[in-house]
């Protein structure tokens, strides 16, 4: 019989070793590794188009096509901070934008290619070899910038997700239904399109609709409804500010 090791004894009593804490690691930190595994995909890619080009086998519309490519390749490894646990939100913008850069690659440069088929084979497998690279960094990246943070309890067990950490929440249908309800009767009431009740006033309306409604999403629900995203399924977690 194996016996259970007691870490601590004080005073008679056996002290319950703390659980050990399992530190949280940055969405940052692995953005930074797969932009590290890119880059060096990337100057693979470059170092081969180049011996391309030095046997004459690119034409300049596919030289150029090219350039974009790794001008947006480079501005994309070089904008993301060296530090910090954020990625920044015109990190996510630039991927969008490397993107559409590939996408233009993929749809033009095979009518591009030049020699024999051998050569043409050759050019066409390395910028296949590119594009597939800048699509699969995006789908890494879009993964995790929209993954769900891990949460652990006392014991080290993971714990299911929070709401808190999910970056893009489900607007509860229902009560917006039952809000915009009253907001439209409101304004033919009052014939006024663009004068909203007080908070208090739609909050006693909700409360006996069985829906709460604190200050800070009433102001929510009139900034969605100036901008016209109130019927959208999804929000975003932050809140814009209302004018």
């Amino acid at each position: 019989m194996q016996l259970t090791a007691i870490t601590k004894v004080r005073a008679g009593k056996i002290i319950k070793p703390k659980p050990r804490k399992t530190a949280q690691i940055p969405k940052s930190t692995f953005v930074r590794r797969l932009i590290f595994q890119f880059n060096y995909a990337t100057e693979r890619d470059a170092r081969l188009l180049v011996q391309f080009r030095k046997r004459g086998q690119l034409t300049s519309r596919l030289e150029s096509l090219i350039e974009d490519t790794y001008r947006e390749i480079v501005t994309v490894i070089k904008s993301f901070p060296p530090t910090g646990n954020r990625i920044p939100k015109t990190f996510n913008t630039q991927i969008r934008q490397l993107e559409k850069v590939n996408k233009h690659l993929i749809n033009n440069f095979p009518n591009e290619l030049l020699g024999n088929d051998t050569q043409r084979k050759r050019v066409g497998f390395v910028l296949g070899w590119l594009a597939g690279d800048i699509q699969h960094f995006a789908k890494n990246f879009n993964a995790t910038y929209s993954s769900i943070a891990v949460e652990y309890n006392e014991h080290g067990e993971i714990l299911p997700p929070s709401s808190n950490h999910i970056p893009n929440r489900s607007s509860d249908q229902k009560r917006k239904k039952k809000f915009k309800e009253f907001i439209e009767n409101w304004k033919a009431t009052e014939g006024s399109v663009n004068k909203y009740p007080r908070h208090k006033v739609v909050q006693l309306f909700m409360n006996r609709e069985g829906f709460g409604l604190p200050e800070r999403t009433y102001q929510l629900y009139k900034q969605q409804m100036k901008n016209g995203t109130f019927g959208n399924f999804i929000q975003p977690k932050k809140p814009a500010r209302s004018t």
